[in-house]
């Protein structure tokens, strides 16, 4: 047999192993962040040969390394059918993300040919938050929350702690006349508590496109809603509201464990945009007098948003105000949010740059602290002091 031909028939055999391959796969639906979840694949042989040397590659967008590969652990002989199985961690991020498409590579066993299967079918697997506990930061009361909650405030209202009586004027609760020291006097007297209310929390979640940089689960945006999530938990659990504003729309106020799980389902939307706004003047109307604002957004040296340089204008509204800033730099790796970004070293005057930026904040009355790349949030967050 001549080489030609020789050439000829392992060319033969592997074009019709490759058009006699069906390929499927089966995933779940859902998951939660750096679950480990198994994707199988069914791959039946109706080509009439011998299946073997087989390469399975599939995509994921939802795990960092990005590709999955599986090797034909068995020969397929005509008619049947192998099941591989894979474990692949969710680790790119919340939301929702594809796999696929899903592609075989076939070849001769000398592997001079090799054919490629396609199947373009996209499965969907949505990845749920997984809420991390953050430490407790000291609120203060919201003076005009009409919510019972755990913090006094420096106004009259109803609690358990009784502060004195006054007279009584038209409008107050007829519980709350004293009618002995009323009969005393010959006049109605009110009994006076002090207020415990509640918290009210807004969150300005700043996703300005140009400050954001990072690669799916390692990067600024996934730190920021991560943490907007973890306030969100630890808030609604003490009773106090929360509401959340950005670039890309808001999350009216709301209290408790379902306004919790609204927000979980809402925050995979949340991601950075061209949109350039100030959150601040965009919703002062909203942002309640005497409550507390959490900032989360991104920063980089000699450049930080509009919104980050109007947070002290809350202060004239007696607003508590902290602002959590993510390093950007830490989070480069090579690309930045829409803008190739090849710095990856600070140098010592950007170094300068960022340490005046949060002292200028704490000197403004802004307890302030900067998280990077790769550090533990919680222990991070300690670094916040109440004001």
């Amino acid at each position: 047999m001549s080489l030609g031909v020789f050439l000829l028939l392992l060319r033969l055999r592997a074009s019709r192993m490759a058009t006699g391959i069906r390929i499927s796969r089966i995933a779940p639906a859902r998951a939660h962040e750096r679950d480990r979840v198994t994707v199988k694949y069914e791959i039946a042989n109706q080509s009439g040969q011998v299946l073997d040397q087989i390469v399975l590659v599939d995509r994921f967008s939802g795990s960092r390394t990005g590709v999955i590969k599986v090797f034909l652990s068995s020969r397929i002989k005509p008619g049947g059918r192998s099941v591989e199985s894979v474990e692949v961690i969710c680790d790119g991020g919340m939301g929702e993300h594809k796999f696929g498409p899903l592609e075989v590579l076939v070849s001769d066993p000398l592997g001079l040919f090799e054919y490629k299967v396609v199947e373009d079918t996209l499965s969907a697997l949505f990845v749920f938050p997984k809420i991390q506990e953050l430490p407790v930061v000291a609120l203060q009361g919201s003076k005009e929350s009409l919510m019972y909650g755990i913090y006094e405030v420096a106004e009259k209202g109803g609690s358990s702690n009784f502060i004195g009586v006054r007279e009584y004027v038209p409008g107050d609760p007829i519980k709350q006349i004293s009618w002995k020291l009323t009969a005393k006097h010959s006049r109605l007297l009110v009994k006076e508590f002090e207020k415990i209310t509640s918290a009210e929390v807004t969150v300005l979640l700043d996703m300005e496109g140009r400050f954001h940089a990072g690669i799916q689960a390692e990067s600024t945006w996934e730190y920021a809603r991560d943490i907007t999530l973890g306030l969100t938990s630890q808030q609604t659990g003490l009773g106090n509201s929360i509401q959340v504003l950005s670039q890309t729309g808001y999350i009216p106020w709301g209290r408790g464990s379902d306004h919790c799980h609204y927000v979980t389902r809402c925050m995979p939307d949340f991601l950075p945009g061209p949109v350039e706004r100030n959150l601040v003047d965009t919703y002062w109307e909203m942002i309640p007098r005497s409550s507390t604002v959490f900032y989360i957004g991104a920063a980089f040296p000699d450049e930080v948003s509009t919104t980050l340089k109007s947070l002290s204008k809350l202060k004239f509204k007696d607003i508590q105000v902290y602002s959590i800033l993510l390093d950007g730099n830490s989070f480069i790796q090579n690309k930045m949010f829409g803008v190739l970004f090849n710095v990856l070293v600070l140098s010592p005057k950007q170094k300068d740059s960022m340490n005046k930026l949060t002292s200028s904040l704490r000197l403004a009355g802004i307890n302030t602290v900067m998280i990077r790349n790769k550090e533990n949030v919680g222990r991070s967050l300690l670094r916040l002091e109440a004001s």
